[in-house]
């Protein structure tokens, strides 16, 4: 992984008809009491080799690739957990633009010139659908110190990137 941004927004679902919340809700396995929320959002990530400096980079070492996509999700809050089901659509390659971003970001940091971006995966689009469950902990143990502690487990199933995780 070299870089990426992401702008992402949410909006409360409050107005929208409690018979579509309830079949989200179903559907989704999420809690019936939650808090309700949209979230949107659009991203670039790039991944180069570390040398950037080679035009044809070894074989063993991670090859050029960008990957720009649109997510659209929801965010189900209890107060005590918190769900987050995430689905994102984009593309692999050179429609990525993630050479172009690079290369104008390094000429203007005076940074090397990223020579690789001709042997760079071709393009493909993109699909993720991406999980995660969130519980709070909070306790004070003794008085004047407080534990505020959010473990989470979840994962992601797609053909840019397939993981679970653990936090």
């Amino acid at each position: 992984y070299t870089n990426g941004i992401r702008f992402s927004g949410e909006v409360d679902l409050g107005d929208v008809p409690s018979w579509l919340l309830d079949a989200a809700r179903g559907a989704l396995f999420l809690p019936k009491d939650a808090s309700m929320r949209a979230q949107l959002g659009i991203g670039q990530n790039m991944y180069t080799p570390p040398d950037i400096t080679q035009e044809n980079p070894p074989l063993d070492e991670r090859p050029y690739a960008g990957w720009l996509y649109g997510t659209i999700g929801l965010v189900a809050a209890t107060g005590t957990t918190l769900d987050q089901l995430e689905l994102s659509l984009g593309v692999v390659g050179p429609a990525s633009l993630a050479a172009e971003t690079q290369k104008l970001v390094h000429e203007i940091t005076g940074s090397d010139n990223p020579r690789g971006w001709d042997t760079q995966l071709g393009n493909e689009p993109g699909v993720v659908l991406t999980y995660q469950r969130s519980w709070r902990g909070y306790g004070e143990p003794k008085p004047g110190l407080t534990i505020d502690a959010t473990p989470h487990l979840g994962g992601a199933l797609g053909n840019v990137f397939t993981y679970a995780s653990v936090g």
